[in-house]
């Protein structure tokens, strides 16, 4: 287990998540509570991320939502494509964090 520290707390991280979801629920958000062992369907902050898409560089994401670099590549994206969220913060330090999310495009 790797623990990353920020703003003075301790995150635990697991291993990829692999989950498929449409353009629109990317849209929506890219961020499956399944990926966070959240059972209780409760609610978490992200602060910011990095998003892959094949073929492009890596965007920098502040919150939760994607920018418009992102929204735009996805939009170019196909279905059977994949995507990879990586170096996930969060404000809740009692949230475990996938080391990755990788999401195919249906």
């Amino acid at each position: 287990m790797l623990f990353i520290l920020h703003e003075g707390f301790a995150q635990e991280k697991f291993e990829t998540c692999d989950i498929k979801l449409t353009k629109e629920a990317i849209l929506k958000s890219p961020f499956s509570t399944s990926c966070f062992n959240i059972t209780d369907g409760g609610n978490f902050d992200v602060l910011s991320f990095k998003i892959k898409f094949i073929g492009r560089p890596t965007i920098n994401v502040s919150g939760s939502e994607l920018n418009n670099k992102a929204k735009f590549y996805l939009m170019e994206s196909k279905a059977g494509s994949f995507i990879q969220i990586f170096d996930i913060i969060i404000e809740d330090s009692d949230l475990e964090i996938p080391d990755s999310i990788v999401i195919n495009i249906i």
